[in-house]
């Protein structure tokens, strides 16, 4: 544990619709997080700084949400990753969830 430092990665996997747009989807997705993060980027960023400070560590730049897309033979998933505080993951876990089935039904609805 690094003194001032309260921050950790999660991961949520969506599914998405057959034969979306994959591409446009895909950034869709981290514009949304995006948004999401931008409200708690700058402690975010603080709390990154320190990491690397007591590492001794390079600057590894600004951690940025990203979303990754697994392709199987019956599905395509998006695996989303971002940066959270702890004090405030609960209510950025529900915020990036609703803003990411959003994004997917918004594309679903376009496409039909």
């Amino acid at each position: 544990q690094i003194a001032g430092v309260n921050l950790a990665w999660h991961e949520v996997t969506f599914g998405l619709p057959t034969g979306a747009d994959y591409g446009a989807l895909k950034d869709k997705m981290v514009e949304a997080v995006t948004r999401v993060i931008a409200d708690y980027r700058d402690d975010i960023v603080r709390q990154t700084r320190e990491i690397e400070k007591a590492a001794s560590a390079s600057e590894a730049g600004d951690p940025q949400p990203s979303v990754q897309l697994r392709f199987s033979a019956s599905s395509v998933d998006a695996i989303v990753r971002y940066p959270v505080q702890l004090s405030h993951a609960a209510e950025i876990d529900e915020r990036v969830s609703r803003e990411l089935l959003n994004v997917i039904s918004a594309h679903a609805s376009a496409a039909a």
